[in-house]
C-alpha cells in the first residue's frame, strides 16, 4: 500500500498535498453550489486529498454526485434567442495570442474536417466556440468544439496539452453545457436531424493531466460518474 499522503498513479507513486477541506466540508460545498455552476468551483480542480480521510477531493465530489445525480439532470436549458451559429467562424481565421491556444486548436480541427475532409474518432468537426449565454450576465460559457458522427453530435470540451484542470472538471463542464443547450434550436440551425443524440465529451491529450486522471486506479467514482452521465471521453 502507498504511504499516507501518497497515491499510486499509472506507473509510479505520486505525492499528493492535503487541501484545507475535510470530507464533510467538501460535501457541504457541493450542497451549497448550484448544479450548473459546480464545474467552475475551485475545489473541483483540487489535485489534493482531504485533510481528514485523505481521499482525493475529486473522488469525494464524484461520489457525492453519484448519490445525488438528479441535481445534475435538473440543470435547466438556457433559452438563447440569438443564433448559436456564428457565421464568421467559417473563415477559420486563427487567433493571435498565447492565451487562446485552445481556440487555435479548435480551428485547426475545423480546418482539417471542412477543408481536408478529415474524420476523427469523434467524427467531423463542423464548428467551434458555440455561445450558450442568453444575456451577458449569464455565467455559462461556450462549447469549445462540435462534431458529428452518424447520428451522434459531440459537444467537445477541449483542453490544451499543458492544462492542469482535472478530468472531473472536464466531465462536469461538458455535461453542464449539454443540459444548457437548447437541442432543438441548435440542431435546426445547423440543419441536423432532430433525432440526433447530443453527447457531452471531453477532448484531452494522451500525455496530459486529465489522461492520468482517467487511467488512475484511485478514481473509480469518476469513472462511474462518466458512465452514469453518458459522457464519452476522447483523446488526442
Amino acid at each position: 500500500m502507498p504511504p499516507q499522503g501518497c497515491l499510486r498513479g499509472t506507473n509510479r507513486l505520486i505525492m499528493i498535498k492535503r487541501c484545507q477541506y475535510t470530507r464533510d466540508e467538501i460535501i457541504s460545498e457541493c450542497r451549497n453550489s448550484r448544479a450548473e455552476e459546480l464545474y467552475a468551483k475551485p475545489f473541483i480542480n483540487y489535485r489534493s486529498v482531504t485533510k481528514d480521510t485523505r481521499q482525493l477531493c475529486t473522488e469525494v465530489v464524484a461520489e457525492y454526485l453519484l448519490d445525488n445525480i438528479d441535481s445534475l439532470l435538473s440543470i435547466p436549458i438556457v433559452s438563447r434567442e440569438n443564433e448559436y451559429r456564428i457565421r464568421k467562424h467559417q473563415s477559420r481565421a486563427v487567433p493571435v495570442g498565447s492565451n487562446r491556444k485552445e481556440e487555435a486548436i479548435a480551428i485547426g480541427l475545423l480546418r482539417e474536417s471542412l477543408d481536408n475532409g478529415k474524420t476523427y474518432d469523434f467524427g467531423k468537426v463542423f464548428d467551434y466556440q458555440i455561445p450558450l449565454k442568453a444575456k451577458k450576465s449569464d455565467a455559462c460559457g461556450k462549447i469549445d468544439v462540435v462534431s458529428k458522427s452518424g447520428n451522434d453530435v459531440f459537444l467537445l470540451e477541449l483542453k490544451k496539452q499543458d492544462s492542469t484542470e482535472t478530468m472531473l472538471r472536464c466531465v462536469l463542464e461538458s455535461f453542464t453545457y449539454s443540459r444548457q443547450l437548447d437541442k432543438d434550436k441548435f440542431l435546426k440551425e445547423y440543419g441536423i436531424s432532430s433525432s440526433a443524440r447530443i453527447i457531452p465529451a471531453p477532448l484531452v491529450y494522451k500525455d496530459g493531466k486529465q489522461y492520468e486522471d482517467y487511467l488512475s486506479s484511485e478514481q473509480q467514482f469518476l469513472k462511474e460518474l462518466i458512465k452514469r452521465l453518458s459522457v464519452k471521453v476522447f483523446f488526442m
